[in-house]
């Protein structure tokens, strides 16, 4: 039986869970579980499942996270929205520097991706750290592997180096309303056209102490898509219960 992309990486994001909970001893309100109704507009125009998941051991000096994705949809039979990705951080915490590892792996069949295997190093500063709000920026070198699901056999894998900018803002109004936003701006080696652009603007509301509500707008644009047809801009607006353990 031949088992799809997204069925693999759905497995090894429950395995990966199941190792750090074993080993990391991680103790209340270290993860969340989110899912929901999504509605995408670009390269799919469709409404679909998404979900969210993420799990994290945060201690004084450093910190270990966890998160993946999966938004999956059909209509009248045929597939409409697939996509996964995985995150995984290791990263030191030095005041308001902290210095880290990161690995990405990243699955779009409607944008190409057959997958995009992202690593290497970065380093991040928090300009804001009060208990209401927080403002970082990052900046990230990563090594990239990828391979196309459409391409002339010379051009279905490629590896390159990319550069990441991220900043990230967390403000709570009360002590159960938030707003969360990050910005991310990557920019390949391979061609200074060749860069991509996501914002994400997300509205959280604690309903009680294990429970919440998420509104989530994604505005995500790739300036340089991998196939003929393949929409440069992608957008989607999420409405999430959120399950924190």
């Amino acid at each position: 039986m031949k088992v799809s992309p997204d069925s693999r990486l759905r497995m090894a994001l429950f395995t990966l869970a199941a190792i750090f909970l074993y080993f990391g001893n991680v103790s209340a309100k270290d993860g969340s579980f989110s899912l929901g109704y999504q509605r995408h507009e670009g390269n799919t125009d469709s409404a679909d499942l998404a979900l969210n998941a993420s799990i994290q051991r945060e201690r004084e000096t450093y910190r270990v996270f966890l998160a993946g994705l999966s938004n999956y949809g059909e209509a009248g039979g045929i597939k409409n929205q697939e996509e996964s990705e995985i995150d995984l951080r290791l990263e030191l915490r030095f005041d308001r520097l902290f210095p880290y590892w990161d690995t990405n792996y990243y699955h779009n069949r409607f944008r190409n991706y057959d997958y995009r295997i992202a690593t290497g190093p970065g380093v991040g500063y928090y300009f804001v750290k009060t208990d209401r709000s927080y403002l970082t920026a990052s900046y990230t070198l990563h090594y990239n592997k990828d391979r196309l699901i459409e391409a002339h056999e010379n051009e279905m894998e490629s590896a390159y180096y990319m550069n990441k900018f991220e900043e990230r803002f967390k403000y709570k109004f009360t002590d159960t309303l938030k707003i969360k936003q990050k910005g991310i701006y990557r920019l390949s080696n391979k061609s200074a056209d060749d860069y991509y652009l996501l914002c994400e603007l997300k509205l959280v509301n604690d309903l009680t102490k294990s429970l919440a509500l998420e509104f989530v707008y994604v505005y995500d644009y790739q300036n340089m898509p991998e196939a003929e047809g393949v929409d440069k801009l992608d957008t989607s607006a999420s409405t999430l219960i959120k399950f924190k353990f």
